[in-house]
């Protein structure tokens, strides 16, 4: 209520880390490769692909939605089915802009995210004040708002995007609680910001623990 916590950010954003993390990789990194099924054998997984030969490995993660996973799984279990279909997503339109009247009029009001409130049929409009978010030292300030409507002036935004982002209903948050209960089971592994509270730290704290669960200390 008094004060806001310290947050932190990658120098240079992903740009920085990206590049380090798929270097040991080389060429064996597959982009905007579509899947159209996962089998799970005794001795491996195969992954089918709509655009390109099939492939085998010895363990499959699923870094993804919630709701994404039993789409792919041709062989979903009983366990698997329960537990994902309960996981859903919202899909939200982000514009960045620099509109600050989506801001609250008091400067000293300006938080890292802001939201206004709607009738109960709309969502409500949040919007990431960048300047704070990443310590932006420019004149201009930069916003990301989520489900803008009417509230951003048109002539300000510079990009439009559609994001989905994980629904925390009582359901979902309860099997946030039965993870163990089928990810490394199958030789599948399961992570996500869904896991946790939605934010790219949860993704983060997500795949660590599935790479501890494959014997990788990070």
């Amino acid at each position: 209520v008094n004060g806001q916590p310290k947050w932190r950010v990658v120098r240079g954003g992903s740009h920085t880390y990206i590049p380090k993390l798929t270097a040991p990789l080389g060429d064996r990194v597959h982009l905007t490769a579509s899947i159209q099924r996962i089998d799970r054998g005794d001795r491996d997984v195969t992954i089918a692909f709509v655009d390109r030969p099939a492939l085998r490995f010895d363990e499959v993660v699923l870094a993804c939605h919630g709701d994404q996973v039993l789409p792919m799984l041709r062989d979903a279990s009983a366990a698997e089915r329960a537990l994902f279909s309960q996981f859903e997503t919202t899909t939200n339109d982000a514009w960045l802009h620099t509109d600050t009247s989506v801001l609250p009029t008091l400067a000293d009001a300006h938080a890292s995210w802001n939201y206004l409130l709607g009738d109960d049929a709309a969502p409500p409009t949040v919007t990431y004040h960048l300047n704070r978010l990443q310590s932006l030292t420019t004149r201009e300030q930069f916003c990301v708002t989520l489900n803008p409507g009417a509230a951003v002036d048109p002539r300000l935004v510079l990009k439009r995007m559609t994001y989905r982002h994980p629904l925390y209903t009582r359901a979902a948050v309860r099997a946030q609680q039965r993870w163990a209960d089928v990810s490394g089971r199958n030789r599948t592994h399961f992570c996500g910001a869904y896991w946790f509270y939605g934010f790219h730290e949860d993704g983060l704290r997500s795949a660590v623990r599935v790479a501890q669960a494959l014997g990788v200390t990070w």
